[in-house]
């Protein structure tokens, strides 16, 4: 391993695993997939919302509002999202792994870092979620939301409500941009990086795509079917806040990534157009000493090395696979697309 190879290695590495992992990893190991524990989550969690809302309003818990529906929807779908990341990575690693610059152990460090969830950042990131959360809807919820906030009958309901979904939120953001920022920061353990080896050079490109779908379906049930306070000043402010937050990580890494592949292109085409300059160089000296009869094998040299020129200018050095680009565009784009289009009719129209 080299020097840099370990200075990288050291900026990935963190303590030891602690309570969120070991959640993480119960939940892994649980007989059944873990997708059936984010349902029960889901259903437990429309319980928990809607009793919250009888106590709060004194209502019948039959019918099921859709606000405990979508609430629970951002704790479930959360998990959901945190563990599939953490399989998501995993994989990804394993097809990177020939490429690293690194024995057993530091691929196992590394491994057991980029797939953990450190707790105190992660809890801290949630508070600030949680707090950003309540000031913005206090500053923009208008009155109605600044008499809630202000009676400690209503306002104790509600920050339960926010805690429980901000504080999943908050948890899974910071996972996300922590794992878009080690991704980055793998690539520069890439001592055999090879531009040609396409199953390597894209091992992470479905990861960061779906890192940023994740996070992007994550409003989508909200912006599509609710209404109110879902829609509200506020609600698109902390969304929009969290959305710039992960697109600016994931916008690093792309161009980290990029960057790392570039240089390499580069290397590689310097060698090459070295290469051409000493076979020039020969078939000059051959017309100056009036031995042309020699260069039918040089001039074969010149025609690889030209092939092999056009080839390397032809590799795309952005590390996104084609059908990756076109998954993420129908799964996540085309979706917001029709969204903002039908927005934009229903105003014009005077209906939305």
């Amino acid at each position: 391993m080299t020097s840099d190879s370990r200075a990288a290695l050291r900026e990935t590495e963190r303590s030891r695993s602690g309570v969120i992992d070991r959640l993480l990893d119960w939940i892994e190991q649980l007989p059944f997939p873990y997708l059936v524990f984010c349902l029960i989550v889901f259903v437990i969690g429309v319980v928990v919302f809607r009793l919250i809302g009888v106590l709060t309003a004194q209502a019948s818990f039959w019918p099921i509002d859709l606000d405990s529906i979508l609430n629970s929807y951002l704790m479930a779908y959360g998990l959901g999202l945190l563990l599939f990341v953490r399989r998501s990575a995993r994989q990804s690693l394993a097809v990177f792994a020939p490429v690293l610059d690194l024995d057993d152990a530091g691929f196992q460090r590394l491994q057991t870092n980029l797939i953990g969830t450190p707790t105190v950042p992660a809890l801290l990131t949630s508070v600030f979620v949680i707090a950003t959360s309540v000031l913005v809807n206090f500053v923009l919820g208008g009155e109605a939301m600044q008499a809630i906030l202000s009676t400690s009958a209503m306002m104790l309901p509600l920050m339960m409500v926010i805690s429980l979904t901000y504080g999943m939120v908050g948890i899974l953001m910071y996972d996300l941009i922590r794992k878009l920022w080690l991704i980055s920061r793998i690539y520069t353990l890439g001592g055999k990086f090879d531009l040609f080896n396409r199953r390597t050079l894209y091992a992470f490109s479905g990861l960061t795509a779906r890192i940023l779908a994740g996070w992007l379906i994550l409003s989508y049930p909200s912006a599509l079917l609710a209404t109110g306070n879902w829609r509200s000043s506020a609600w698109l402010t902390v969304t929009g806040l969290t959305l710039a937050a992960i697109l600016s990580a994931f916008g690093y890494t792309l161009l980290h990534m990029h960057q790392r592949m570039r240089a390499e292109k580069d290397r590689l085409q310097l060698d090459v157009q070295s290469r051409l300059h000493q076979a020039f160089a020969r078939l000059h000296a051959h017309m100056d000493h009036d031995t042309l009869q020699d260069v039918v094998q040089l001039k074969a040299l010149l025609d690889s090395l030209v092939m092999e020129r056009d080839v390397l200018k032809a590799i795309s050095i952005w590390p996104w696979q084609s059908d990756a680009v076109a998954g993420f565009a129908s799964v996540v784009l085309a979706p917001a697309g029709l969204w903002l289009l039908e927005t934009l009719v229903k105003k014009l129209l005077g209906t939305g």
